[in-house]
């Protein structure tokens, strides 16, 4: 079976940050990583880095782009972290769920 949507790993992010530096185009990146335009662009708008009190610093960085995704992966966690959810997902399964409807 098949991931429908992978992260970018850190090699591909730190990459895609030389290559913004050089001033390449989305269509350049994409092409150079063999990844779809639309997936680099998503990958730097939801990874780019700003501050209000440091705006020089504003941008995408490989590195911090890998720890925000990392985060966000783990507030994705909610009913490993939320026993009480899960219970009542698991609840909510056994009551649609039988195994003659399989």
């Amino acid at each position: 079976m098949s991931v429908a949507h992978k992260d970018a790993d850190p090699q591909k992010r730190r990459r895609i940050a030389r290559q913004l530096i050089t001033k390449a185009t989305i269509a350049q990146i994409a092409a150079k990583l063999e990844r779809h335009r639309s997936s680099i662009s998503r990958e730097i708008k939801h990874n780019r880095f700003e501050d209000d009190e440091l705006p020089s610093l504003n941008g995408y960085h490989g590195v911090m782009s890998h720890q925000k995704g990392a985060e966000r992966r783990s507030c994705r966690r909610e009913l490993i972290r939320l026993p009480h959810q899960l219970d009542a997902v698991l609840e909510g399964f056994e009551g649609r769920c039988r195994a003659t409807s399989i």
